[in-house]
């Protein structure tokens, strides 16, 4: 492989070995090595979702395991024992849901306002345990394509390098970098049908992955006009016809009820908080502007280039070209004994800095170096701010050197005016008042959501007339409070 420039080193080499799990035979002779290599590769992925997306802390997050391992206790114990189930929110306002190979399985946080009865969520993760269980995630993920952008010696794709401490590279929602191939027909099929009868054997309605599917496709068209993102119907595809086909299937199911962990009015009040729309616990976007009130900073990206943000780390790109990550240092270094670590490094592999030295940007100290490979140019900039060291990089063409270091440049503190202007969007539990229709009751509190959305989160027809006490769902705008702020995980 061509040298390219050292700040690239070991360009992604774990994330190749991560995006592309190909096990020595497509179908391995002992099962108990098929479902070891499954966990292996599960647990893997585990690690880029949760360093993509981030895991959502919520009270839900309990109940969510909690039925999860009541579908897994009613599978055989040797179907238990080769499969390591775990169940977790993902912080992604997308309402979806994915199983891993291994038995990761996942819910997004914006899959829970959709959720009326706990029977539904039952559903829901019975049909991705299924998934599992049937080696349908992982051989989905056996056709997972290492993306064309890693393989071309000289693009500027990303960083991996250990005095930085952290994997900062562009995501693969921005450029590309993962294609997983949708489930088949029949592999959809077989996870229903397992999974309805599972959620059966569990004490739950099988009837309600249906309802619940119904209530996703609406919702389908609410985003159906933002940038395009995985969605539940990505990995999912969704037609009346397979609705029509799990309420066949669940009805030649005899079950009996078991009562639920949560009744529906429980269901509401373990959902009361979650943050719907974008979190803000992540940073937003003002245009170009970056603003993360719980890290404390604010920086301007360049114009016309490509932004997104992620758990660990916000990002701009210039199509495959150029990129900027900025994201939290590892480890407890200052940023002088950051620099003076990745500049060794440096040198060992043969490049000299250019520039490099102890800066102050607005204010805060800083470290910053610069190095150039043939005509791979980096920037890096270290900065302390409110305690707290920033790592931001830029790698680009010679001629992206002025826009990257512009916007390395630009970091500064945000300001509190900065961070009280940032709103944030949380579900409610809201208690009717006896005659209240939808529209009443939103008109009452204030509520973010429209008559037609709010009847759909809740199972209800547009003109229900409210009984006194009937507990609903709503939404509400209200200022953000950084966690350092409110004490507690968003």
């Amino acid at each position: 492989m061509k040298r390219v420039l050292a700040l690239a080193l070991l360009v992604a080499v774990a994330a190749a070995a991560f995006f592309v799990f190909r096990p020595r035979s497509p179908e391995p002779a002992n099962p108990e090595h098929a479902n070891a290599a499954e966990r292996r590769a599960g647990k893997e992925m585990s690690r880029e979702v949760e360093r993509q997306n981030g895991l959502y802390a919520a009270p839900a997050q309990t109940w969510v395991d909690a039925v999860g391992k009541r579908l897994v206790s009613r599978l055989s114990p040797d179907v238990q024992r080769a499969w390591d189930f775990h169940f977790e929110i993902v912080d992604q306002l997308e309402p979806n849901a994915f199983a891993l190979p291994g038995g990761q399985i996942y819910v997004t946080r914006g899959l829970l306002p959709l959720v009326v009865e706990e029977d539904e969520l039952a559903g829901v993760l019975a049909h991705e345990v299924s998934h599992v269980t049937e080696h349908h995630a992982g051989r989905r993920l056996r056709r997972a394509i290492l993306p064309a952008l890693l393989s071309l010696p000289g693009k500027i794709v990303g960083v991996f390098e250990p005095a930085l401490g952290t994997l900062i590279a562009a995501p693969w929602e921005v450029m590309g970098a993962l294609h997983l191939a949708s489930y088949s027909r029949e592999q959809e099929s077989d996870a229903d049908r397992l999974g309805v009868a599972l959620a059966a054997r569990s004490g739950y309605d099988p009837r309600a992955l249906e309802r619940i599917l119904a209530r996703l496709e609406k919702d389908a068209a609410r985003l159906s006009g933002k940038e395009h993102r995985p969605s539940f119907f990505d990995d999912h595809p969704s037609t009346p016809t397979r609705e029509r086909d799990i309420g066949r299937e669940a009805s030649q199911i005899t079950w009996s009820r078991e009562a639920p962990l949560k009744s529906s009015p429980d269901v509401v009040a373990a959902l009361d908080g979650v943050v719907w729309g974008g979190n803000p616990a992540q940073g937003v976007f003002r245009d170009e502007l970056f603003l993360h009130p719980d890290l404390g900073f604010a920086v301007q990206f360049p114009g016309g280039w490509r932004t997104v943000n992620t758990a660990s780390a916000v990002c701009a790109t210039r199509g495959e070209d150029a990129e900027i990550s900025i994201s939290a240092a590892a480890g407890q270094k200052d940023p002088e004994a950051q620099g003076h670590e990745l500049s060794n490094q440096l040198r060992r592999e043969g490049l000299e800095p250019d520039e490099e030295g102890v800066v102050a940007v607005d204010g805060f100290p800083g470290y910053f170096l610069h190095v150039v490979d043939a005509n791979q140019d980096a920037s890096v900039l270290w900065l302390e701010i409110g305690g707290r060291t920033l790592a931001a990089v830029g790698l680009g063409a010679r001629s992206d050197r002025p826009a990257i270091t512009s916007s390395l440049l630009s970091l500064r503190r945000i300001t509190d005016e900065e961070r009280r202007s940032i709103p944030v969007v949380r579900l409610h539990a809201a208690r009717a008042v006896a005659g209240e229709t939808l529209a009443r009751i939103g008109s009452r509190l204030a509520n973010v959501w429209p008559p037609s959305y709010t009847a759909m989160v809740n199972g209800l027809s547009e003109d229900a007339v409210l009984q006194a006490r009937d507990v609903v769902k709503i939404a509400l705008r209200e200022p953000y409070a950084p966690a350092s702020i409110r004490g507690r995980a968003p």
